[in-house]
């Protein structure tokens, strides 16, 4: 719900519910070690598509600004994903390399690419 408000079709619709129900950004929202438990702003900056990709970007620079007080911790986890990341890309490449004899990987240059732009 966090991050339909920086959609550009549902954000008013998404605050409006956000604000009726009184939901709160909890920390969670960016911690790199719940990210397969509760689907958050990292489960989401690994999104193929790229309106929900370039939401999220947006929801976690407003939720950085939102929680100041844990700001080295989350700099931290967001450097222990975008290392994910690239590891998952050398793997994509090394596998292409193995199979085609070239490490040119439209996947991996898909994942390189989303991780690069942030």
């Amino acid at each position: 719900m966090w991050i339909l408000q920086f959609d550009d079709d549902f954000f008013s619709v998404a605050r409006k519910i956000w604000n009726r129900y009184g939901l709160v950004l909890r920390s969670g929202v960016l911690d790199f070690s719940r990210e397969k438990e509760v689907n958050n702003i990292y489960h989401h900056l690994r999104a193929s598509n790229t309106a929900v990709f370039d939401m999220t970007v947006k929801a976690a620079v407003s939720a950085v600004e939102i929680l100041q007080g844990r700001f080295d911790i989350i700099v931290d986890d967001l450097l222990m994903f975008y290392h994910s990341e690239i590891v998952i890309v050398k793997q994509l490449n090394l596998a292409a390399l193995k199979d085609t004899g070239d490490d040119n990987n439209f996947e991996g240059n898909k994942r390189f690419n989303r991780i690069a732009l942030p």
